[in-house]
């Protein structure tokens, strides 16, 4: 069965339930257009269940319905999808993919796979988006469907953004062909969304809606060949640009323009977003006359919401170049505007090039700012930059907000008295060719921009011009690599102390110097430092001054991903109040589960086991009179169970700090595999089970991950981002997170030293690390002064 009489088989079922079954609506108070749209799917699957056809009795009709059945819950699952009800579209998918296997319909099988990888892709998912989208490729290579065009689009995409770009170049060429062979079927499907439109009249209640309702449906059918096209000479572009070939991205650009024109509405997507990548590629080059025209007819043809962020940034940009500063500033004001107020999905934005990252706008708003010396707005607009994406979660969950208040200064300084601690916020500053540098592997920063907020509300601004021979990314490698530091999967080495203290000493006079006269000289006094980008992997406490003392020995060190993030946590910790040491099954304690495998194909192999992991697990456990959960019983299942009910959850097992193999967005706990999951805790399972408004937080007061660790030559801090704001949205105050894997005996004597510091000795959660750092570096005879042996930890959230 193809698209046009998959559409059709739907029309049907849709028009026999309407006249038959469907009730008319009582309530006065109207549901939205799309959840109008789920509802009515969802009834008529139901239907469609039992239903008996007077024209096809016995096997054939219940196989008509079955298949009919099916195809309204494709619709139901897209529609969810669209809506971002990824967890529903997912469920709704799993029950549609069994009545056609149940069937043998192989094209439906191929259809709902890719729709759960583009689900998958959606939630960062990407191993399993890639493994859906492969399985219904060959499904469609087997049966010929007229899903492969659009699957091969994908998979093209989703190799862009892995940077796999020879992957993505082959699976879009590919698509090319097959999409020139379907050209045919346009003239049927229009004609068919027309009988819909037909149909709409009936179930929706106002012409309006109908309307509305007939776009969006139209949508979810993917538009017409000649859209793919359009989309395919797209994404062509974007893997040009990231080999770094700017002549063959520009024609590519051009050729998906010169196909958006064939479509008969004129403001299609793929015709926005080509006049924007146009402009983009010009405006690189430095003809900004060329890109100002592109922009200015993308502008005007422009009515997608989430193409308008793109179009005023470009345009900013451009204004900024040629110093023109309050109507730059103007426009990344509205686009942060526009960015943060929009609702629909932002599924267009993956394929615009320049400003493809939300973080973007505001550095470049920051970087204005700056320039007109307004630095504590500044200030401002780096806090609501990376405050944005938590807020919006606990703003609901712990006040009941639907709307998101960032924090002003007076909020900022106000968070600074409440936590008794001095707070530096870093912004790490690209330079503005790098800002316009469509391959973003040439990135080099230019300026670290630092602000010092005193517990007294006093706000202090510096400015750092970074060194240009090393990228700061690459200064952070070494002095990992100087310490003995090495990536997933290999031993550490001994340092080399020359070269260890040469590199933590200019990251020292980096980071620290420039505000060391504005830190407080107590050293139990606290610093809060938050973090931006490849930040989150420094090992601050290992930070060295001239005289070659660290920094923990002078300072008491905090951090967190946001000051806002820091006003959540406060107030989860009051809610929480524990005021009893926990033990027994309060507390949850993990060690060396049996490894998931990681990777695709041929590289599919599980993660090293962790024997010292074990033994740290049992040597903590008698401190909290528990046992611990280990090897084959730690399954992803089991724990996620256990952790809802537990005052401190320990996990000593690799957490996955980067996106190592594609298992999913940046940070994910290993845990055994079962038969209902794959044994990857990731951040978005984390968020989707207890982070959302309306899910039951977790209890605990802290969350120690003190076996996590990235794979070499990938120090960009996201995971530590992604673990931190999961587990905080998941109403865990305090998180404790290794940058590295300790070696063994190192690990087992600092946890052991923490937490006995924390529950006996009754120090708050800083003090405790601190201490417990200053024990391995001055105790002789157990400890190691070594900063692989101490530094990799990192208390983030609330000391208390």
């Amino acid at each position: 069965m193809n698209q046009v009489q998959w559409l059709r088989s739907t029309l049907l079922a849709l028009s026999i339930g309407v006249l038959n079954f469907f009730p008319t609506p009582a309530s006065a108070q109207q549901p939205s257009l799309e959840d109008s749209i789920i509802e009515i799917c969802h009834t008529q699957a139901n239907i469609w269940e039992s239903f008996n056809s007077p024209l096809f009795p016995g096997a054939e009709g219940k196989t008509r319905a079955k298949r009919t059945q099916a195809f309204v819950l494709a619709i139901c699952a897209n529609l969810e999808q669209q809506q971002n009800q990824f967890q529903e579209s997912l469920q709704t998918i799993e029950k549609a993919l069994t009545i056609v296997k149940e069937i043998d319909d192989r094209e439906g099988q191929a259809a709902l796979l890719a729709t759960r990888g583009f689900v998958y892709n959606d939630l960062e998912l990407y191993k399993q988006a890639e493994d859906s989208l492969q399985k219904s490729l060959e499904l469609c290579r087997a049966v010929a469907c007229e899903w492969r065009g659009k699957i091969l689009n994908r998979l093209g995409l989703f190799y862009y953004t892995q940077e796999h770009y020879d992957e993505g170049l082959d699976r879009l060429q590919e698509a090319l062909t097959t999409i020139d062979q379907l050209e045919n079927s346009t003239n049927e499907a229009d004609s068919d969304l027309r009988q819909l439109g037909q149909l709409l009249k009936l179930l929706l209640p106002n012409q309006q809606q109908c309307i509305a309702g007939m776009e969006y449906i139209s949508s979810l059918f993917g538009g017409n060949v000649t859209d793919d096209k359009a989309a395919i000479f797209q994404n062509l572009g974007l893997i040009y640009l990231g080999k770094g070939d700017r002549q063959k991205a520009l024609a590519s650009f051009e050729q998906s323009l010169q196909v958006s024109k064939q479509i008969t509405d004129n403001c299609s997507t793929q015709k926005v977003v080509a006049l924007i990548n146009i402009a983009g590629v010009y405006q690189q080059q430095g003809k900004s006359d060329q890109a100002l025209n592109y922009l200015e007819q993308a502008q005007n043809a422009n009515r997608f919401p989430s193409l308008k962020p793109p179009i005023l940034g470009n345009l900013g940009t451009i204004l900024f170049q040629t110093g023109q500063l309050e109507e730059a500033k103007q426009h990344f004001e509205q686009a942060i505007q526009a960015l943060e107020t929009q609702s629909e999905p932002r599924g267009d934005i993956n394929q615009v090039a320049l400003f493809e990252k939300e973080a973007d706008y505001y550095i470049m708003l920051q970087k204005i700012l700056v320039a007109q010396g307004q630095n504590l707005a500044a200030l401002e607009v780096a806090e609501r930059g990376r405050a944005h994406v938590l807020a919006g979660l606990l703003s609901k969950r712990l006040s009941g907000q639907q709307k998101v208040e960032f924090p002003n200064l007076e909020k900022i300084k106000k968070v600074a008295s409440e936590q008794n601690a001095t707070i530096v916020e870093y912004s790490i500053i690209p330079s503005l060719e790098d800002i316009t540098n469509l391959n973003r592997e040439d990135y080099r920063n230019s300026e670290l921009f630092i602000w010092v907020i005193q517990p007294d509300g006093k706000v202090n601004f510096r400015s750092v011009d970074l060194p240009q021979e090393t990228s700061f990314q690459e200064l952070i490698q070494l002095s990992r690599t100087s310490i003995g530091v090495r990536g997933r999967g290999n031993s550490t080495s001994t340092p080399s102390k020359r070269n260890s203290t040469t590199h933590l000493q200019q990251l020292h006079q980096l980071l620290i110097e420039p505000i060391a006269d504005l830190l407080p000289t107590d050293e139990e006094e606290r610093i809060v430092f938050i973090l931006h980008q490849e930040l989150f992997a420094v090992p601050f406490p290992a930070l060295m001054d001239a005289e070659e003392k660290y920094l923990i020995e002078k300072h008491t060190i905090l951090t967190a991903p946001s000051i806002q993030s820091l006003s959540f946590t406060r107030q989860r910790k009051q809610q929480l109040k524990n005021s009893s040491p926990p033990k027994g099954r309060e507390v949850l304690i993990v060690g060396n589960p049996q490894m998931p495998k990681q990777g695709v194909g041929p590289n599919l192999k599980p993660l090293a086991p962790l024997p010292g992991a074990e033994k740290e697990a049992k040597a903590i456990s008698p401190i909290f009179e528990t046992k611990p959960i280990i090897g084959s019983d730690a399954t992803e299942t089991a724990i996620v169970e256990r952790m809802p009910n537990a005052k401190v959850i320990h996990l000593a097992t690799h957490g996955l700090l980067d996106d190592f193999s594609g298992i999913g967005s940046p940070g994910a706990i290993a845990l055994t595999p079962s038969g209902q999951d794959d044994g990857f805790l990731t951040t978005t399972e984390i968020m989707e089970r207890f982070g959302q408004p309306g899910s039951t937080p977790l209890k605990a007061e802290l969350a120690v991950l003190s076996a996590c660790d990235t794979g070499s030559g990938d120090i960009k801090g996201e995971g530590v981002i992604g673990l931190s704001r999961s587990l905080i949205a998941a109403g865990v105050p305090t998180i404790v997170v290794s940058l590295w894997k300790v070696p063994d005996d190192d690990t087992n004597l600092l946890m052991t030293e923490f937490y006995t510091n924390l529950y006996q000795k009754k120090l708050d959660k800083a003090q405790a690390m601190r201490q417990a750092m200053l024990t391995m570096l001055n105790d002789d005879e157990k400890g190691n002064f070594n900063p692989i042996a101490w530094a990799a930890f990192t208390v983030i959230g609330e000391a208390e």
